[in-house]
């Protein structure tokens, strides 16, 4: 619950920091967090040691770096370029997209996979097509990101992203400490902003500018927020939501996380920086969530789980985050 509750809160953080490119934001929220996952870092490899790195590994890792990449840097333009409920609702539709890759490779599905895939796509395109404008005065207004086809697209093209992180941070998490792999994952996402800056032609400079610094988020006006989207959101949130899968089903996890559009557009609106939704957002985004709950569900037959109290007594010697795994 607090990861939901936290992860849901990210969006309208991160509209609080006005005035700042979407790249920038990303980059004060991961280097910020790097300097927060350091202790928890260190006491883990005082605890489990450096992980042994192979070949295999170092792929597996470079390959997870660049989709978790790709999945936040979306997520952060889509968040400037649409709502905070339509970017939330692209970027969480993981099982869909995982479906309608299994049906491309021809491998077997169930019906309410095919049911609910094809309800996502139909409240994705019924939700796009909203771009009512909303009442609010004019000072909360101008804080309010209407509606657009090409943020929605791009949270799309992030969950993508989103669908080749988790598959390879099961495998990556397996071998290391999850504040270990935390920390050399936003260290690599971090790097992979500079070809970023430069491509886009990004304002950046090596200073501490609270608009366009490389580290403009110790700036007073920027700190409160900085500490909470690493403390709360990041600590709790993206950490949390990894941790929890020790000890339950990744579908309980993805079930959790199909609240958060409907709890990060209320935040929004709650600080003043996204509009009550249109009725198409509320059908479009009701089927999405539909959708997604019966891939969901159509999956749980599939997964070999373990017993949670089992889970809670018992201390592996080598520590998992993802404690099931699906039938081939």
């Amino acid at each position: 619950i607090a990861a939901l509750v936290t992860i849901s809160s990210l969006g309208a953080a991160l509209d609080l920091q006005q005035q700042v490119d979407p790249f920038v934001k990303l980059f004060w929220r991961t280097t910020a967090s790097i300097i927060g996952f350091l202790p928890f870092a260190a006491y883990g490899l005082y605890e489990r040691g450096w992980p042994k790195w192979t070949l295999r590994l170092v792929g597996w890792f470079a390959a997870s770096s660049v989709a978790y990449a790709l999945f936040l840097m979306t997520f952060l333009w889509a968040l400037n370029h649409t709502t905070i409920g339509h970017a939330y609702i692209f970027n969480n539709c993981h099982s869909l997209l995982i479906v309608m890759g299994k049906l491309v490779l021809g491998h077997p599905v169930v019906l309410f996979e095919i049911v609910g895939s094809g309800l996502g796509l139909v409240g994705g395109v019924v939700t796009t097509l909203d771009h009512a404008s909303t009442s609010r005065p004019d000072n909360i207004a101008s804080l309010v990101v209407q509606a657009s086809w090409q943020g929605d697209v791009v949270a799309l093209i992030g969950a993508v992203g989103g669908v080749f992180y988790l598959l390879t941070a099961k495998k990556l998490r397996q071998e290391m400490d999850v504040f270990v792999f935390m920390t050399l994952l936003f260290a690599a996402t971090a790097l992979l902003h500079i070809p970023v800056f430069y491509a886009m032609d990004i304002d950046v400079r090596w200073t501490t500018d609270h608009h366009v610094g490389w580290f403009g988020w110790v700036q007073p006006d920027m700190l409160g927020v900085e500490l909470y989207l690493v403390f709360v959101c990041t600590i709790i949130g993206t950490v949390g939501y990894i941790s929890v899968m020790k000890y339950f089903d990744p579908i309980v996890v993805s079930v959790v996380m199909l609240l958060e559009p409907v709890l990060a557009t209320a935040m929004g609106v709650f600080v003043g920086v996204d509009a009550v939704p249109g009725f198409l957002t509320w059908i479009g985004g009701s089927l999405v969530i539909l959708g997604t709950g019966l891939v969901v569900l159509a999956s749980a037959n599939k997964i070999e789980s373990h017993d949670v109290s089992d889970a809670i007594h018992k201390t592996p010697s080598t520590a998992t985050v993802y404690s099931c795994k699906l039938k081939a």
